[in-house]
């Protein structure tokens, strides 16, 4: 039965918009704000939780949600990823394409909830719940914090991301006219 209201599709477009129009933007330009030596940069300049282990933990939980999203996975929690952080040589150039490559496909993925939610008015079978694509919002905005005040820290960057249109009223504009339209 349909979902009259479409609560469940603007849920499901606010966390797209939020990830794909607000979290990917701010982390290709801290990657581009960085060189390749500043990648293993941790914030106050020690800890475990480097910006390129950070980003790695970020697309380690994208790549698990598409999977999840395509492969209708009765039980994704197999394997913890709360202690993957890990380091590497990645260059910028190199993640900022695995960036775009890995948002591209949970896009893809939560188009496909959204197209679905729309006709049915639910979440497919085995897919994630809300709870899990609320969790997942709120987590990479998390570590994104983290990667943004570490970069600030390594480069002296200001990015003023509000007055560059990346802003809830931006958001909620977007998302009520894809709702809409």
């Amino acid at each position: 039965m349909p979902n009259p209201d479409h609560t469940l599709v603007h849920f499901l477009t606010l966390s797209r918009f939020r990830v794909c129009e607000h979290y990917q933007p701010k982390l290709l330009a801290c990657l581009a704000a960085l060189d390749d030596a500043q990648l293993g940069q941790a914030a106050g300049g020690v800890g475990l939780h480097s910006i390129v282990g950070n980003i790695h933990h970020i697309l380690e939980h994208l790549r698990r949600h598409t999977d999840w999203i395509w492969a209708r996975w009765k039980d994704p929690q197999a394997g913890s990823i709360e202690e993957y952080f890990p380091t590497g040589s990645d260059t910028s150039a190199e993640l900022s394409q695995v960036v775009q490559t890995t948002f591209a496909a949970w896009d893809a993925a939560v188009h496909e909830l959204i197209a679905h939610a729309r006709e049915h008015g639910t979440l497919p079978d085995g897919t994630p719940s809300l709870s899990a694509i609320y969790h997942l919002v709120e987590h990479l905005a998390y570590h994104l914090g983290q990667i943004v005040m570490t970069t600030i820290e390594a480069t002296g960057e200001e990015f003023h991301f509000c007055r560059r249109g990346i802003n809830e009223r931006a958001l909620n504009a977007a998302v009520e006219a894809t709702i809409s339209g």
